[in-house]
């Protein structure tokens, strides 16, 4: 689901208003930090992304410079860790764990 519709009262009537979904809020902060290099995610951030890992590997990567994936943690799910690194194209991204 790219959004979600609620209906607001507005001049005596209804008017429908589109909001973005909070995976559609996650995508699009991903898209505003395309240009990073390096990207640290925690533990509880991996935990919550895992969750929704099904939908994150069926979208394109928008981390196309993205040269250092550290990841605070002791493992990173397959499907996140090809989300995040299938965008760089031309360079071998690393993955550093603690």
């Amino acid at each position: 689901m790219d959004h979600a519709v609620i209906l607001v009262k507005e001049d005596g009537g209804y008017m429908e208003r589109y909001v973005e979904s909070p995976i559609q809020s996650l995508i699009s902060l991903f898209q505003a930090s395309s240009n990073v290099d390096t990207l640290r995610l925690d533990s509880e951030t991996i935990q919550i992304l895992d969750d929704m890992s099904d939908f994150l590997e069926q979208q394109p990567s928008p981390f196309t410079r993205l040269k250092s994936l550290i990841v605070k943690a002791d493992s990173i799910p397959y499907a996140l860790a090809s989300y995040f690194l299938k965008g760089s194209s031309g360079v071998k991204p690393r993955i550093e764990f603690p």
